[in-house]
């Protein structure tokens, strides 16, 4: 199942709240909090990924980042 990220009119960011969402439709659920970063966690296979928390879109270069550690964990990317 592929999930979209809504995103925003700065190319290449999205909202965090975007990007928990479609980490939640890919089996990842919430495990801590840690400063500001939620950590979410991979059930099936145990890794985790974190998401900044702030009042600013996700970052291009930190969103491709977040979507390329998914990508390896769940071996398919998320679709934005």
């Amino acid at each position: 199942m592929q999930t979209m990220v809504k995103r925003h009119h700065r190319r290449g960011t999205c909202h965090w709240r975007d990007l928990i969402r479609a980490l939640e439709d890919a089996d990842f659920v919430f495990a801590r909090k840690s400063g500001s970063h939620a950590v979410y966690l991979h059930r099936p296979t145990g890794h985790t990924v974190p998401v900044p928390l702030s009042k600013q879109d996700v970052s291009n270069g930190t969103l491709s980042s977040l979507l390329r550690a998914v990508r390896e964990i769940i071996g398919y990317e998320l679709a934005i």
